[in-house]
């Protein structure tokens, strides 16, 4: 009788231990969540092509990255729905450090597309990550960036230019007349592509080169060889078959 309330008394203990331990790993947690939400700056939503899911990858204020987790991590750390806006807007719009325009990292957007000589005595905004860039030019807002995607063997960069209004003054569209179309996209299979759009009153460029093996990238002979076979907003360019028809020199 006494052996079992020896042994009794033993598992109580045991159960209380084990509670303690918990509250305690409980507590350790929330006070490192604490912590780490006083130092989270900025943040954004981006597609991880190893996992295939959505992450949050959110940086302090010196861009040090602090996480890169599921979506839903700032719910977690139970953020308002205004304060993920906050971090969002931080992480596009924040200025975390200034930079002659020229040390932008080219593409066939700063190397063609825009009429760059413009800019060239520029000092722009560099944000939180070093991915987006953005000016003011006679009252319109440029944004430029460059962010790595893809999922399986599918990858590669994308380029992308918002300019807000919608303007094409600084854009070369004297070479090439298709910057000046609303609608237009052009595509090299298993390459790269381009795709024009004006909507709410921005204008939004972007070109990736996206592949499987290594990715080949849309140059200045890519974009002559689209103005050279242009004719109308309205046609989508399939710079593969053009090639095969033996009209790409």
């Amino acid at each position: 009788m006494l052996r079992g309330k020896y042994a009794q008394l033993f598992l109580i203990c045991i159960a209380v231990i084990l509670l303690t331990g918990c509250a305690v790993k409980e507590q350790q947690q929330e006070s490192k969540y604490v912590e780490l939400k006083e130092k989270i700056h900025a943040c954004h939503s981006t597609f991880k092509g190893w996992d295939g899911k959505i992450h949050t990858v959110c940086y302090d204020t010196a861009g040090k990255k602090l996480f890169d987790e599921p979506y839903d991590i700032l719910s977690e750390l139970d953020f308002s729905k205004a304060e993920i806006e906050n971090l969002t807007e931080e992480f596009k719009h924040g200025c975390a450090s200034e930079l002659p325009f020229i040390d932008i990292p080219p593409s066939a957007i700063t190397d063609a597309i825009l009429k760059t000589d413009l800019f060239k005595d520029k000092t722009i905004c560099e944000n939180i990550d070093k991915s987006i860039y953005s000016w003011k030019h006679n009252n319109h807002l440029y944004r430029y960036s460059k962010e790595y995607s893809g999922g399986g063997n599918f990858r590669g960069y994308i380029w992308s230019l918002e300019i807000e209004p919608y303007t094409t003054e600084e854009l070369a569209i004297e070479k090439y007349p298709f910057l000046a179309c609303e609608s237009f996209s052009a595509h090299k299979m298993h390459a790269w592509s381009l795709n024009i759009e004006k909507e709410d009153n921005t204008l939004t460029i972007t070109t990736d080169n996206i592949r499987p093996a290594e990715a080949e990238n849309l140059d200045i002979k890519g974009i002559n060889q689209i103005a050279k076979n242009f004719t109308d907003c309205n046609i989508r360019y399939d710079y593969y078959r053009i090639s095969k028809e033996n009209t790409y020199n």
